[in-house]
């Protein structure tokens, strides 16, 4: 794969899945917080 080994690769897609995984979990948190301020 040209300048990345495959396994430089693998790793920078693990990371960047990580990173969007912890983001995604951040944002559904913020997201029922705000649904449970309105209903209750």
């Amino acid at each position: 794969m040209g300048i990345f080994s495959h396994q430089t690769y693998l790793e920078i897609l693990v990371k960047f899945h990580v990173h969007l995984t912890k983001f995604d979990c951040i944002f559904n948190a913020q997201r029922i917080g705000m649904h449970l301020l309105i209903t209750s």
